[in-house]
């Protein structure tokens, strides 16, 4: 059982890394603690020592589930890029930005900007292009595959400021702001992270 749940959770790492959490690959390595701990048990219980195998068994599971708790779900979290880009928009400036979102619905971006969010549910183009020229501090998230809706109604001065690809999501997250005069012609492209 314990071999078994120390290749599971190296497996699930692996799956979750490929799947949406890139990064996290070094989590997997806390799958190697409940396999080490078989080993340990099963030599105890095979010399006849069965209160030493309960004992390591029990010792295995504390020190897996505290690593995979700790240094495992950090590792995890830090996978997950939306905390810092709405972070880092929401501070980019003198002043806190007015985050808007397009079609997301998303408690995380809410938390993170430490405040209301503007929410637009449907795709109404116009809707964006309203909160958008609402103040040269608002910054609208979009998910990429829908981007194309709402370029034609950008408000002059306005362009893409960063993106980056949210935990589990198959598409990234562009964010659209008040581009500044000399990166109009080259705004920028590559990812925020």
């Amino acid at each position: 059982g314990l071999v078994f749940g120390g290749l599971a959770t190296a497996a699930a790492v692996f799956g979750a890394s490929r799947f949406g959490a890139p990064g996290a690959e070094p989590a997997a390595l806390v799958g190697i603690i409940p396999i080490i701990g078989a080993v340990i048990c099963w030599r105890l219980a095979a010399a006849g020592k069965a209160v030493g195998a309960v004992y390591a068994f029990a010792g295995t599971a504390i020190l897996y589930t505290s690593v995979a708790v700790g240094p495992g779900s950090t590792i995890i979290a830090r996978a997950n890029t939306i905390p810092a880009f709405v972070q880092s928009l929401h501070d980019d400036g003198a002043h806190p930005a007015q985050i808007g979102t397009f079609t997301i619905a998303s408690p995380n971006v809410v938390f993170y900007s430490s405040g209301r969010v503007h929410q637009i549910v449907r795709d109404d183009a116009d809707a964006a292009a309203a909160f958008l020229a609402s103040g040269p501090d608002a910054i609208l998230l979009v998910p990429a595959q829908k981007l194309s809706m709402i370029e034609a109604k950008l408000p002059g001065g306005f362009g893409v400021i960063g993106r980056t690809r949210p935990l589990f999501r198959p598409h990234d997250v562009v964010a659209i702001g008040r581009v500044p005069p000399g990166d109009r012609t080259a705004q920028r492209k590559e990812p925020l992270r």
